[in-house]
């Protein structure tokens, strides 16, 4: 199955991009906006290791697709999303240094990284999506786990999960309440993850979620966690 917290967080990324980063730009506050693209750039970096892999890591989704269908038609993609990678590194290079040289350069830079990093996520989801899902049995499953051990090995791993569910608690997620947004993302963790990851990122998603809404999000992991074994 596709590893739906991969696709799941760019919902949180879009939240970032269209309702903090953009907001906080024009309004020009600078300071504010320093803070929460420091925020965004952690929890994207994480995101990409997922995708890319780190060295002794167990690889990442890409290193696996490039390795399933390397004697398809569909092989060149790997080559194609590493590039994007690249590209929308450099626009995040960019956004940060225009944040030093004032508000007009900072919101030129900003729309031009909202639409690489846009484009990007859009390109993902057309064309990773249905690869893994063609991918049968164990593959699928490896996939997920080859995402979720790069992540975890990553820098600011702790600060993805939490950022995610403060994400989805505070803005909410469209077309799901954030109780429910928060749960499915948990729940896409727990599938792929060991005893003691989930450990970790349990105890991290709850100090983020904000006492009254834990126990809506537990219930909500109970029906997925039904569903799953349905």
């Amino acid at each position: 199955m596709w590893p739906d917290f991969v696709g799941i967080y760019h919902r949180v990324l879009r939240n970032d991009l269209e309702q903090v980063l953009t907001p906080l730009a024009h309004q020009g506050q600078l300071a504010e906006f320093a803070e929460a693209w420091a925020d965004y750039r952690t929890a994207a970096s994480v995101h990409t290791a997922m995708e890319e892999g780190l060295e002794n890591s167990g690889g990442g989704g890409i290193d696996l697709l490039n390795h399933w269908y390397e004697a398809s038609a569909n092989a060149p993609f790997s080559l194609s999303f590493l590039e994007e990678h690249g590209r929308e590194e450099e626009a995040q290079r960019l956004v940060t240094v225009a944040l030093a040289q004032g508000h007009n350069d900072l919101l030129h830079a900003l729309g031009a990284y909202r639409q690489v990093a846009e484009a990007h996520m859009d390109h993902e989801e057309a064309v990773l999506r249905p690869l893994v899902e063609q991918l049968p049995p164990p593959s699928a499953s490896l996939f997920s786990r080859w995402c979720l051990t790069a992540g975890a090995a990553s820098d600011g791993f702790e600060h993805f999960v939490a950022h995610g569910v403060a994400s989805f608690a505070t803005l909410g997620s469209q077309g799901s309440s954030p109780e429910r947004a928060i749960a499915e993302f948990l729940h896409s963790l727990q599938s792929g993850c060991s005893e003691a990851q989930w450990t970790v990122i349990h105890a991290t998603a709850r100090a983020a979620a904000y006492g009254p809404i834990w126990s809506s999000v537990m219930a909500e992991m109970s029906v997925l966690q039904e569903l799953g074994a349905a």
